[in-house]
């Protein structure tokens, strides 16, 4: 409830203030052009927040800037316009002017869309009202959001794409090893469009590289007869080297003939017993030698059989089968290292020699000990211990190749095609300017999808409420019309949705004729403009005003100001409006009545009680205008 106000550089108060602190009903007169629509659209900017309303209305000439006071009883117990703006809480208030009739009602003789979308606001009230906004929100967020799908739509084309649609091109799945997937796809269509190739070309043959039992060799190259001394060797192989070539054959062959109950020589017939030479013959021929010879004989045989021409010559069969096969191999990524078999083979030949060079020389004379050299073996043994990382390599790359096969066997160009497509639009989603888009086309459906979702609740709610109040509000006005006198009644009173946002529609009907506000080029009937009076339309706003204050959910807390209801009504219909007046006075914190009739304002006067009545004027100053107190029960002529 409004105590005291305070107007500076407002319209045509320069510095105005009541007088005296107001009650609970006020009544104000002035004379036409006398300050009194000021005082209304001030109150009307308190009631909306709108700075606007009173920036516009600077007082002329003034300087200093506006300002705008107002002690209030209760909460909040101050507001201010300073700074051109009002302080953030302020009193419900409610203002029935020409501005409410203009905006809400009607201009002139017309009713046109922006009356009837504000008309639907006032009936719904304050809650109808958020509804309605935030469903009008939701509609432009969801605009929003189709106009930045629409927009990454267009930075997709459908061929960048592959021709889906954006939903199904954004929502496509992020392949995290998808660089891999793509060389393979790539190698598969290659596989599938080279099939011959594929199927006739060879796997890789395993190398064979024999290798010398170097362990083996050694141990035979040292050995020699334990029971026979090292002199005694050595006296029978001077002996055997003195007789020359076939020495020790024939030597070996006439030891045949010696035996434990025979001592006589085989080779001159003398008696024999006690020659020492004949017992180191003995031990130097016995079965441990002829078993060492035969040893070194057959390590002999195996080290060529096994190192032979025919397997030197498979070994580079191989490789050069290998290297053919390698040419189409190495295009899916299957190569095997370059093996150079000239150095291969020479190594080998100087193993080989040596090997047998020394193993000769041992069965030559089998009781002494021979060597290896070392080197030449182990450069050898290189070659040995890389062919075998090779055959390694070998046995991965065939299990490669037999999958690669089977793949060729059981797929055709066009399920690897699509396959390689799918992969090729994956990079195009996420790894090209597309997924910028597909970003902004996500996030936009993801908003819109929950926008929609949050209107669909939205607007029932607002539908249920519209469809209570709607209803409400035309029997309000037509039973305030019906305390009026008019002929004529409201009726299809009704809220209506369109592209702009919400609105509403309505016939007024005259003696049972409906009389329709909507109009268009197809219409051809009377308007309401034509057929209602002045005076008949200022009744339906002053109608529409009253049944929307009847709605209101703390009209008890509420300051009503009402600014020259009956302006151009007749004695009847004011005493009407005075009757209507004092009953809704009952109903609300505060009443505020503007008027340029003093007997209309006496008339309301009688009405209320003067205990709780305040009445004031607008006169005029030497630089402006002021408010002052007025007795109105001393005649009707004020200063």
């Amino acid at each position: 409830m409004i105590r005291r106000i305070l107007l500076h550089n407002v319209g045509v108060f320069e510095h105005a203030t009541v007088p005296q602190d107001l009650k609970r009903f006020v009544l104000i007169y002035a004379k036409n052009a006398g300050g009194k629509t000021t005082l209304a659209e001030v109150l009307r900017s308190l009631e909306t927040g709108d700075p606007s309303i009173i920036i516009k209305r600077h007082k002329f000439g003034a300087r200093d800037a506006q300002y705008v006071a107002i002690d209030c009883y209760g909460y909040p117990s101050k507001v201010s316009f300073l700074n051109r703006r009002w302080e953030p809480v302020r009193p419900p208030v409610r203002v029935f002017d020409e501005v409410f009739v203009d905006d809400n009602v009607y201009s002139g003789l017309e009713v046109v869309s922006r009356h009837k979308r504000h008309l639907h606001d006032l009936t719904l009230g304050k809650r109808g009202v958020d509804l309605s906004r935030r469903r009008d929100e939701l509609s432009k967020a969801i605009n929003e959001c189709n106009r930045d799908m629409r927009k990454a739509r267009n930075g997709v084309p459908k061929d960048q794409r592959g021709h889906r649609t954006m939903d199904n091109f954004c929502d496509i799945p992020e392949m995290p090893d998808l660089g891999l997937q793509l060389r393979r796809a790539k190698t598969d269509l290659e596989a599938v469009q080279d099939s011959d190739a594929i199927l006739k070309t060879s796997e890789f043959k395993k190398i064979c590289l024999p290798t010398f039992d170097v362990a083996a060799i050694n141990l035979i190259l040292q050995r020699g007869l334990d029971n026979l001394d090292a002199e005694a060797a050595a006296h029978v192989f001077n002996h055997m080297v003195s007789l020359g070539e076939g020495g020790e054959s024939w030597i070996s062959w006439g030891m045949k003939y010696v035996s434990d109950n025979n001592s006589v020589c085989p080779f001159c017939g003398q008696d024999a017993v006690g020659a020492s030479i004949l017992e180191h013959y003995r031990a130097y021929f016995s079965e441990a030698y002829t078993r060492l010879k035969d040893d070194i004989k057959t390590m002999l045989d195996d080290v060529r059989r096994t190192h032979s021409v025919h397997a030197q010559t498979t070994f580079e069969r191989a490789v050069g089968a290998n290297r053919d096969a390698g040419h189409v191999w190495s295009k899916y990524g299957l190569q095997l290292p370059e093996i150079d078999t000239v150095s291969v083979t020479a190594a080998w030949i100087s193993a080989l020699n040596e090997i047998v060079g020394v193993l000769q020389a041992k069965l030559a004379a089998p009781l002494e000990h021979k060597s290896l050299d070392v080197d030449v073996v182990k450069s050898y043994q290189r070659y040995s211990g890389l062919v075998e990382d090779i055959n390694r390599q070998i046995d991965v790359c065939n299990d490669r190749i037999r999958k690669k096969r089977e793949m060729v066997e059981s797929n055709t160009i066009t399920s690897v095609r699509g396959r390689l497509e799918w992969f090729e639009l994956v990079r195009e989603r996420y790894y090209s300017a597309a997924s910028a888009w597909c970003d902004l086309y996500i996030r936009a459906r993801t908003e819109k999808n929950e926008a929609t979702t949050e209107k669909i609740k939205v607007t029932r709610q607002l539908e249920k409420y519209r469809n209570e109040v709607f209803p409400m509000l035309e029997n309000g006005v037509n039973r305030h019309l019906g305390d009026f006198g008019v002929r004529f009644a409201l009726s299809g009173f009704r809220p209506m949705n369109t592209g702009s946002g919400s609105t509403c529609n309505y016939n007024v009907h005259v003696d049972s004729t409906p009389i329709s506000t909507r109009k268009s080029k197809y219409y051809v009937g009377p308007s309401i403009g034509e057929t209602l009076s002045t005076s008949d339309r200022s009744t339906l706003a002053l109608a529409f005003f009253l049944s929307s204050l009847d709605a209101s959910e703390n009209l008890s807390k509420t300051t009503v100001v009402i600014d020259d209801p009956v302006s151009s009504f007749d004695d009847n219909r004011s005493l009407a409006t005075v009757q209507a007046l004092q009953k809704l006075s009952k109903r609300v914190k505060q009443m505020i009545l503007l008027s340029h009739k003093t007997s209309f304002l006496n008339k309301m006067w009688r009405e209320l009680d003067h205990e709780e009545c305040l009445t004031l004027s607008i006169v005029r100053t030497g630089t402006g205008f002021d408010i002052r107190t007025w007795a109105i029960d001393q005649g009707p002529n004020v200063a």
